[in-house]
């Protein structure tokens, strides 16, 4: 079994708690693993739905020699802040503080790291990647190139044309509700021009608080543009079932990063690295939540990493 070590990352706004995870044997790699979006723990864990991500991950490299550590984001967990406060731009300032101090725990001071990033968290490792010697190597699972609000948009016709393909009585009332409830991808585009001209940290519709400063951080960027300023070596996998983020851009960003990229596709792989050999459905996430991680990710980035390394990343 790994060793696992409570950690603690002093940011602006307080402390960042983590897990350090050691393997039995010496170590080859380091990696910082960054979680995809959301109120997510250092395990992938939210409010309604264990995944249980990020410490599967964890321990499946561990196996291989790599140690790694994740955090709890700011507001989870037992991080300090709020999450609902939390901008895409306080995200990555805290990714760098957690980079930073890693240079500092004592177990693996003075590595090269590997960033280990998974959705959102892809563009926070570009970012990072673009202005930091101390990360040598990246690997982006479910990337994604076009702006937030067209993935948003995507998702919502997913959803839309899950809800019609649902059989039975659930179907059936579902559809129903569908329809009272009018044109979706209007009511979406309708929220985000509100948030746009809003200033405050949150907003409030229809007695839903949402995070207003996260998607307008969000709306300021370009992600092809942010991966364009990343020189780092990447490894990039695609999920081929994943309804979040197009296995196509999986493909399509090694014409992007300005460095070699190696793509993998996993068939049958989902968004949050589960297998399904079924039509993929968000609506199954729970029930494929009970299985464990699909070892292949892991696999396939101790193979990359072994394979594209001079060095065995401590210095």
């Amino acid at each position: 079994m790994p060793q696992e070590i409570e950690k603690h990352v002093i940011t602006s706004l307080g402390q960042l708690k983590g897990t350090l995870c050691l393997p039995e044997t010496d170590i080859n790699h380091v990696a910082l693993i960054l979680a995809g979006s959301g109120a997510l723990d250092r395990n992938g864990n939210g409010i309604g739905l264990q995944l249980n991500l990020y410490n599967a991950m964890a321990h499946q490299l561990a196996a291989s020699g790599i140690a790694s550590f994740r955090y709890d984001k700011r507001g989870c967990g037992h991080s300090d802040g709020e999450h609902l406060h939390t901008g895409y731009f306080d995200l990555v300032s805290d990714a760098r503080d957690c980079l930073r101090a890693m240079n500092q725990f004592e177990e693996i001071s003075n590595s090269n790291i590997t960033l280990i990033a998974h959705s959102e968290g892809t563009l926070i490792s570009s970012t990072l990647s673009a202005d930091n010697p101390a990360v040598s190597r990246q690997v982006l699972i479910a990337p994604f190139l076009d702006p937030l609000e067209t993935v948003i948009e995507n998702q919502i016709r997913q959803t839309v044309d899950q809800v019609k393909n649902l059989g039975g009585l659930k179907g059936f009332i579902s559809s129903i509700m569908l329809r009272i409830s009018g044109d979706q991808i209007k009511k979406q585009r309708n929220i985000m021009r509100q948030i746009r001209h809003s200033k405050a940290d949150t907003i409030t519709i229809k007695k839903n608080e949402i995070n207003a400063k996260w998607l307008r951080d969000h709306q300021s960027i370009d992600p092809r543009q942010i991966h364009q300023q990343c020189k780092t070596p990447t490894l990039s996998i695609g999920c081929a079932k994943d309804l979040q983020c197009p296995p196509e851009d999986a493909q399509s960003i090694a014409g992007v990063i300005n460095a070699a990229v190696d793509v993998r596709i996993l068939d049958n792989l989902t968004h949050i690295l589960r297998t399904d050999s079924e039509p993929p459905s968000t609506f199954r996430y729970r029930e494929l939540s009970a299985q464990p991680i699909d070892e292949r990710v892991c696999n396939t980035i101790v193979d990359w990493l072994n394979t594209n390394s001079s060095t065995t990343g401590i210095d």
